[in-house]
């Protein structure tokens, strides 16, 4: 199954490869999409796509559109200023990139988090402009109101005994997949490299501490990133080869945005999704109608050359019968010729008349 979204460690790594972009001008902002931008530093493209990935990219997008509103507001706001911070909130799945030019100061923060957004702040964390506007019971996104980001969720970088025993409501590879945001490949790492049962729900204090030796040992590792194909489909990328993966083709790569890029390069937008679904859907039924119009075609041809073949088959008969017809209604008009044999119909206004022909041997 492909990879659905990049993980919170993954996002870490990433961030750390994005240091070096700091100091340099935003050249060029672009949208091909609502969920999709893409910031580009001299040669350098970060993708942003929400709410799945954020990588640094050798893909420069295709333009399929005029900008919206979002994107022109970006590029009147933040092209030409200088990139002066990128940062990871906590451990969440939340990127605030932070520009200055002089005194004008402004940041963009992008949450990858569903349904995702792109939120463009002043120097005093108001908003000025959101890829999109909602409101939650402990939030809202609105323009002119101060940016308050999503609740923050449990940091494993900070796990302890206590917050890892005070979390075991559930399996325990469940709670570091999602409680503390490993997600499941590195969560089923963590329970093969301590040696525990993944499904424990109580932990005694040697596999507790086995937990969090393999949970700070995997926050902390270097990243040696490799990309995870089974069969020929890509399965996911991760920041290194996993025992939980072992068995599977592991192919190393020199960063963990080339191994997003790999993950992520022909993933679209949902919203980008729909709009091709819809088209596909269009197509088809356009596809349904024309095959109903050349089969009503077929059967109508055959029809015509049988009618035709009849016509020349009993070429004299229908001349004679015309002329008499013709003499008929010049001499007596047309309502002498009702009831006259082999007349089914005729059209005074239009001066026609449907006759019978009988298929010859009939």
């Amino acid at each position: 199954m492909p990879k659905k979204e990049m993980r919170s460690l993954e996002l870490r790594a990433v961030v750390q490869e994005l240091q070096p972009l700091c100091g340099l001008r935003l050249d060029k902002v672009y949208q091909p999409y609502g969920q999709e931008l893409y910031l580009q530093f001299r040669k350098q493209l970060v993708r942003i796509l929400l709410p799945k990935a954020l990588y640094l990219t050798a893909e420069k997008p295709e333009m399929t559109k005029m900008p919206g509103t979002f994107c022109t507001t970006l590029r009147n706001e933040l092209q030409g200023m200088f990139l002066d911070a990128v940062e990871q909130l906590g451990f969440d799945r939340i990127v605030t990139f932070r520009f200055a030019a002089g005194e004008k100061k402004r940041s963009l923060v992008v949450e990858l988090l569903h349904p995702g957004n792109a939120v463009m702040l002043d120097e005093g964390g108001v908003v000025l402009q959101a890829c999109s506007y909602k409101s939650w019971k402990d939030r809202q996104i609105r323009r002119g109101s101060a940016y308050t980001p999503p609740p923050a969720r449990k940091n494993p970088l900070g796990m302890d005994a206590g917050s890892l025993s005070a979390a075991l409501s559930n399996e325990l590879v469940k709670i570091l997949a999602a409680e503390f945001q490993l997600g499941n490949a590195y969560a089923e790492e963590v329970c093969i490299r301590a040696k525990v049962d993944k499904h424990a729900k109580t932990l005694d204090s040697h596999a507790c501490a086995a937990v969090l030796k393999e949970v700070q040992r995997i926050v902390s590792e270097k990243p040696d990133p490799h990309v995870v194909y089974e069969g020929e489909g890509l399965a996911d990328a991760v920041l290194w080869p996993l025992e939980f993966y072992s068995g599977m083709r592991l192919v190393r790569v020199a960063t963990a945005s080339a191994a997003m890029e790999a993950a992520f390069k022909d993933t679209l937008p949902e919203a980008a999704l729909t709009k091709v679904s819809s088209k596909h859907e269009q197509l088809q039924r356009v596809l349904g109608q024309q095959d109903q119009m050349i089969a009503s075609l077929g059967e109508s041809i055959v029809e015509n050359q049988r009618k035709g073949e009849m016509l020349y088959e009993q070429y004299q008969e229908v001349a004679a019968l015309l002329a008499e017809l013709g003499a008929a209604s010049r001499a007596v008009g047309w309502a002498a010729l009702k009831g006259k044999p082999r007349v089914l119909d005729m059209n005074p206004k239009e001066k026609s008349v449907t006759v019978e022909l009988t298929p010859s041997g009939s």
